[in-house]
């Protein structure tokens, strides 16, 4: 199988070198400055000298938290309130619970955070959030998405008009193309609000936050539930599932876990994931530990009953 050499993206032609969404990136006019990343500084500091308040999306996971850490020492240099929130539906665990807490502590948020429970709520195909979410456990179906996002969007225009405000950052590393610029772009436009990708402002990868949250000494740890999210108990658990922990192909998490081509590729094109390190994960796919699977089992058995 041929690959595209600027993400991972199989090629359609023996012949070809890239996918046609690197091609067309790398035919943008504007290439060379989404690489050194001045249309995005522009946005951000224009965003920042609009505001004398900034809302965070604060899931609790590794990209969310390096953002927070740099978005809050932006903040604190300009005088602006950073408030945060995380939304809670109902498959958070433990430990990233207790990452969420230590986190806050450390940046000393913790009187700016808000918790913010949905699990009781019918949000998700005729049903509560918390019941959407265990059948989707329990018949190993993957609600990553769009699925998920139909349920976790409404909130954040919720949280937005408590505060009066129409822009939303969270800790998204890749920008968005928006079809009304014509370009790339780190504020991604939804119908209602506006969602300003933090990791993708600052730069970040996957081992710059690593290494960020060393060199600070956040105390962040990694909670080992497996899948891509790092604060969600439900891709890893559902991966280990299906995979029964054995290492797959290429070809077979394609076709099984599409998201996960999609997801790895995107990054690797953006420069967010090694791109050996992104092939060698569409076969050995992040699973949940042992403790995150016996936590899921632990939740499930408690809404059965």
């Amino acid at each position: 199988m041929n690959l595209c050499e600027m993400c991972i993206n199989p090629l359609e032609s023996k012949a070809g070198t890239y996918c046609p969404s690197c091609e067309s990136l790398l035919q943008d006019d504007l290439f060379d400055q989404y690489k050194k990343g001045n249309i995005f500084d522009q946005e951000f500091y224009s965003f920042l000298d609009s505001r004398e308040r900034a809302v965070f999306a604060y899931s609790g996971g590794l990209d969310s938290t390096a953002a927070l850490h740099l978005m809050n020492n932006e903040c604190r240099g300009r005088g602006i309130e950073l408030i945060c929130f995380t939304i809670d539906h109902g498959f958070k665990g433990k430990r990233t619970k207790s990452n969420i807490a230590n986190v806050l502590e450390y940046e000393n948020l913790q009187d700016n955070h808000i918790w913010i429970d949905i699990s009781q709520e019918m949000r998700a195909e005729g049903a509560k959030v918390e019941d959407f979410f265990l059948k989707c456990v329990e018949e190993s179906d993957l609600p990553c998405g769009k699925r998920c996002n139909s349920v976790i969007d409404g909130t954040y225009g919720e949280i937005l008009n408590r505060y009066g405000e129409t822009v939303l950052v969270t800790g998204g590393d890749t920008p968005k193309w928006r079809p009304d610029l014509k370009r790339y772009s780190i504020l991604w436009q939804l119908p209602d609000i506006t969602i300003l990708r933090g990791a993708a402002t600052f730069k970040l990868s996957k081992e710059k936050n690593s290494q960020l949250i060393k060199d600070h000494k956040i105390p962040w740890k990694d909670v080992g539930c497996g899948g891509y999210d790092t604060d969600c108990l439900i891709p890893g658990t559902i991966f280990r599932n299906l995979t029964q922990g054995k290492t797959y192909n290429f070809q077979k998490t394609m076709e099984e876990f599409p998201i996960i081509l999609e997801y790895l590729s995107e990054r690797v094109r953006w420069g967010i994931i090694d791109r050996d390190l992104a092939i060698k994960q569409m076969s050995e796919i992040d699973i949940a530990d042992d403790q995150s699977l016996e936590e899921i089992k632990e939740i499930s058995e408690n809404l059965n009953n």
